[in-house]
């Protein structure tokens, strides 16, 4: 609205993460320095404090833009799980293959156990990142300091980073935490900007968006600076309504009337008269909170798309805001339709793979308590949970539910099944199928898809020594003996497949099968799978040329 009126090139107290815009006050980098060092090859466990809106999130992303090229990175920003919901989604994000359905902590630790491996043997560093870390249960907490108990002689598997509210402190404290808080090799807490960081933070902000005047004087940006303590996230929002003043009133800077006038808007409150200014100013501090708490779930929507190409400006952190008593009934109306938003567009991918289930001859009654993969346990049927470019879905040419790009800020769940070369058959999960084709999709990919298979009898995702089932019999019918090369070593299968469990290369015994062996890495190769073990998408591709 006022854009045009500054002549600025952007809005720059915008919510919206946009790196040009990011600011690093010294004890901003002094943090950015200890989470490097987490990164390094001598960090183990990093924590990073701070109250909510100072910019640990910010920070988290200057960091991701910073990581070494050999490093894989595991972002979790919803530690309100369980212990099982965040090893699956430690697995989901390191790209882990495992079977969708409920499985139990063991298979979960050992999967990411034999990755932790394989990456290192690659010269690789695995690095976890939780955000919000305060809200981890303290049984998640204990898993936590278990997978970190992976290590060679010279350093940990797995690197740690806890970014987190003050009471995650408070947390580690406990008693029965205290072998995890002993594990701490850095530990940074981030405090509000002071009125000379305030002032350059504004000043930054205005000379990104191409605006070299004085809009805010001296007088002002001290009522900002005392007013939003300093917040980052809360500078931005009183600037952003003190300039909307400045347009409405057609003046050319932000004067003590407008920016009284502005925070009075924004916490709801009339401006006190008379002897009322340090109560006004009190009212303003206690008022903004519950206002920024019905924009912490656009923040952290935002989050996930513009996590690894951006680094977010200090104001765009997604740290939760702590709710506070007193809420206009407006925001809470606000929230809950957020909430039920949310809710919604997280069932998605259920309706729509009860869909697939009956399509791939699976129970068509389920019931909509129950998750449609917890629904198929009787039967010989099994839900997938992949990641991978567009072409190997379109190579593995099965119906799916997979998620796409919706607009600039949020994604969407729809079903897709063949319907010819090139083509499929796109249903949302409120609307009737339409065509569409690999062209259209490619732009929208986001890569994680699930779908639904029989797999083999006897299938499993790594075959060991001297084994002789079901299973290896259809391994061997499925890759014809033709299909070897010569010059493929058993080493090879060992580190790039680990089609040999818990074996090594040199101690193989003579009943090990090295012709199968060969022909499989051969033919993962030759399919271009780069995923470990034998993963369903490698036998679902070896069952369709067979």
């Amino acid at each position: 609205m006022y854009k045009n009126y500054f002549g600025f090139t952007d809005i720059p107290f915008s919510i919206a993460p946009d790196p040009r815009y990011l600011y690093l006050s010294d004890q901003h980098k002094d943090a950015l320095a200890h989470l490097l060092y987490g990164v390094g090859e001598h960090g183990g466990f990093v924590l990073l404090t701070g109250e909510v809106g100072t910019g640990k999130t910010t920070i988290c992303r200057c960091l991701l833009q910073q990581i070494p090229g050999d490093c894989e990175v595991a972002y979790i920003v919803n530690p309100r799980q369980t212990v099982v919901e965040l090893l699956q989604s430690i697995c989901d994000e390191l790209g882990i293959y495992y079977f969708y359905e409920d499985q139990g902590t063991s298979y979960l630790v050992d999967l990411i156990n034999e990755y932790l491996l394989e990456s290192h043997s690659k010269g690789r560093n695995t690095i976890l990142i939780i955000d919000e870390a305060q809200n981890l249960e303290a049984e998640v907490l204990e898993q936590l300091r278990l997978l970190t108990n992976l290590e060679t002689n010279e350093k940990k598997l797995l690197q740690l980073i806890l970014l987190g509210q003050p009471e995650l402190n408070d947390l580690l404290d406990r008693q029965d935490l205290r072998q995890l808080a002993q594990r701490i090799t850095a530990r940074y807490h981030l405090q509000s900007l002071t009125f000379e960081e305030t002032e350059s933070y504004i000043t930054h902000r205005l000379t990104v968006a191409g605006y070299s005047g004085e809009l805010f004087p001296k007088a002002t940006l001290k009522l900002v600076h005392r007013v939003s303590g300093g917040i980052p996230r809360l500078i931005n929002v009183i600037c952003d309504r003190c300039l909307l003043g400045v347009y409405s009133a057609n003046a050319r800077a932000v004067d003590m009337k407008i920016a009284k006038q502005a925070i009075a808007e924004i916490t709801g409150k009339s401006k006190n008269k008379g002897n009322g200014r340090d109560r006004n100013n009190s009212s303003a501090r206690r008022w903004l909170w519950p206002l920024l708490g019905g924009m912490t779930v656009v923040a952290a929507l935002l989050a996930g798309y513009f996590l690894l190409p951006q680094v977010a400006p200090p104001s765009a952190s997604v740290t939760a805001i702590a709710a506070k008593p007193e809420i206009e009934p407006q925001q809470v109306e606000q929230q809950q339709a957020e909430q039920q938003r949310v809710e919604q567009a997280s069932a998605q991918p259920n309706v729509l793979l009860a869909q697939l289930a009956a399509l791939q001859g699976g129970p068509s009654d389920n019931d909509a308590n129950i998750e449609p993969c917890k629904a198929l346990r009787d039967t010989s049927l099994a839900c997938v949970k992949s990641k991978g470019t567009l072409q190997q879905f379109v190579q593995l040419g099965e119906a799916a539910v997979v998620e796409l790009q919706q607009g600039e800020d949020e994604t969407e769940w729809v079903l897709l099944e063949p319907a010819g070369e090139e083509e499929f058959k796109l249903t949302r999960a409120d609307s009737l199928p339409v065509r569409s084709t690999t062209a259209a999709l490619q732009a929208d990919w986001k890569g994680s898809y699930r779908w639904i298979w029989e797999p083999p009898q006897g299938f499993r995702k790594s075959i060991s020594i001297g084994e002789d089932d079901r299973f290896v019999q259809w391994l061997n019918d499925a890759v014809p003996p033709e299909s070897v090369e010569a010059s493929i070593e058993p080493y090879a299968i060992d580190r790039y497949g680990y089609f040999l469990a818990k074996a090594d290369a040199e101690q193989l015994p003579a009943i090990v099968d090295i012709a199968l062996l060969r022909r499989l890495n051969s033919k993962k190769q030759e399919l271009q799978i780069e995923a470990r073990g034998i993963t369903p998408s490698f036998v679902k591709l070896l069952a369709k040329e067979g």
